[in-house]
């Protein structure tokens, strides 16, 4: 039986505002990769799951409301407004700046499936913003 690419979504984002990156990433493959499109380069495989994993302890407040799932045979877009509050560094947005601001910014995530599982999420948001909110 064939998943509901919306339904994944929607358990994709229920698991990132439970913090359990081990959980969003069950329904991905193995082998998958995360585009973070403000990063130089991709995550992929485990990484993947680290990266996420890392996000929740810097910023253990962090949540995603969702705005709107778009889907399709092969793929879902997650639109949504998410925000936190910096507590340990996360190098990725702030280096090694620990500044203990909140952030606020609407983004898109756009899952790719092979089959049943995904295999690529692509991150679309403004590292800049957040940046602003968090070093300014």
């Amino acid at each position: 039986m064939s998943r509901n690419k919306a339904e994944v979504a929607q358990f994709v984002i229920d698991a990132w505002n439970a913090h359990d990156a081990e959980k969003a990433f069950s329904l991905f493959t193995d082998d998958a990769s995360d585009d973070d499109t403000t990063q130089p380069a991709k995550h992929s495989g485990p990484d993947c799951q680290k990266y996420w994993a890392d996000l929740f302890v810097a910023f253990p407040d962090v949540s995603f409301e969702l705005s709107n799932i778009i889907s399709s045979d092969d793929y879902a877009v997650i639109e949504c407004t998410f925000n936190g509050t910096q507590k340990s560094a996360f190098p990725a947005w702030a280096g090694d700046v620990v500044s203990g601001k909140r952030f606020e910014v609407r983004g898109a995530f756009v899952l790719r499936f092979r089959g049943d599982e995904v295999y690529e999420i692509t991150e679309y948001y403004n590292l800049g913003a957040i940046e602003k909110q968090l070093l300014g």
